[in-house]
């Protein structure tokens, strides 16, 4: 599968739990043509919508209904993540002063690279300093 972009969680959960639009970037082409996410993209998922669940912020009855709409998407996962964990990702976290799992995201874009498809504004800066397009736009 051709990835046409890295995908944070940040827009796609934004995208599952209906919380406003992604911006510019449009997931239904990711739904047909596809994202690449690192290799700890369904934990991240996963602990997000646990957290929304215990904090009432999103009804427990709900949960396998958002995890559908996320699993329509043609999503690739990284399987080489772990091994820039120690090198590239660390030093990257360390440059940027990012948490060690966003500049999982950076390291991923740079390394196949695509673009980052995000709605951090720390991990969008960063990316932009590293010359990676960030999008939305």
């Amino acid at each position: 599968m051709a990835a046409i972009a890295v995908l944070d969680c940040s827009i796609v959960l934004r995208w599952a739990l209906k919380e406003g639009d992604g911006g510019s970037f449009d997931l239904e082409k990711v739904a047909a043509y596809g994202g690449v996410v690192p290799g700890i993209w369904h934990l991240e998922v996963a602990n997000v919508l646990l957290l929304k669940v215990r904090h009432k912020k999103l009804p427990e009855k709900e949960l396998d209904a958002v995890l559908a709409d996320i699993s329509k998407l043609k999503i690739a996962v990284d399987g080489r993540t772990d091994e820039f964990a120690w090198t590239m990702t660390l030093r990257l976290a360390e440059k940027h002063g990012l948490s060690a799992y966003d500049a999982a995201y950076l390291e991923l874009a740079l390394r196949r690279g695509l673009a980052l498809a995000t709605l951090d504004k720390e991990l969008a800066r960063a990316a932009i300093a590293e010359r990676v397009m960030v999008l939305p736009a």
